[in-house]
């Protein structure tokens, strides 16, 4: 792997954006949000992951699936963790930012 996609802080707080080839609306089906959802469970329970947000979109909605109209209120969409900054649980264990 390329030093490129390296972490090399340990203490340091990291933002990555990956996206898919050719932009794939790959995320548009709910199964492979929750493969990549159950890949950094793993990740947080064997390898010591730190997630303090975390945001699944389809097909590259800058972010923001209120103005697309996917959800009324941002901690409505389920795919983020808007709705643990918001005091309920969401589908992925964060270490909340305060």
């Amino acid at each position: 792997m390329s030093e490129k996609y390296k972490f090399h802080n340990e203490d340091g707080i990291y933002f990555i954006t990956p996206s898919i080839v050719n932009w794939i609306d790959l995320f548009t089906r709910q199964t492979y949000s929750e493969l990549v959802l159950d890949s950094l469970r793993y990740c947080q329970k064997e390898k010591g992951l730190i997630i303090h947000a975390w945001c699944i979109i389809p097909s590259h909605l800058h972010n923001n699936p209120v103005e697309h109209d996917i959800v009324f209120r941002a901690e409505d969409y389920v795919f983020s963790s808007a709705i643990d900054y918001c005091g309920e649980q969401g589908l992925l264990k964060i270490d909340m930012i305060e």
